[in-house]
């Protein structure tokens, strides 16, 4: 089970952190941008605790798990961005590709199955 917490958080560019059991998403944040950071952080849940990755290697997953799942679902991302800040080229995200697939495809069935 992983609690899922909505707080302002008060650190200027910080939109939501994973913990191991638990994920807090910025509260004053639009739901698009919520949606992604929501995604993003169960994907550290789901694949990071724990986890002998990099942080680079963990952040490629888990952003391109975002990426995959909010475009699934018609959702604007700004993932090129955030995977730039990690050095991110296409041979290190295809290096994480099927971690990222089956964290996508686990994260598109819960949603599909719970709406």
């Amino acid at each position: 089970m992983i609690r899922l917490d909505f707080k302002n958080l008060g650190v200027n560019g910080l939109y939501g952190y994973s913990q191991g059991g638990k994920v807090v998403v910025s509260a004053k944040d639009s739901v698009n941008t919520q949606v992604n950071t929501l995604v993003h952080e169960i994907t550290h849940e789901l694949l990071h605790h724990p986890s002998d990755l990099t942080e680079q290697q963990k952040e490629i997953e888990a952003e391109g798990t975002a990426y995959v799942v909010c475009k699934h679902f018609g959702l604007s991302t700004k993932s090129f961005t955030y995977l730039a800040m990690y050095k991110a080229d296409s041979k290190e995200i295809m290096a994480h590709l099927e971690a990222i697939a089956r964290a996508s495809k686990e994260v598109i069935e819960f949603l599909i199955f719970i709406f």
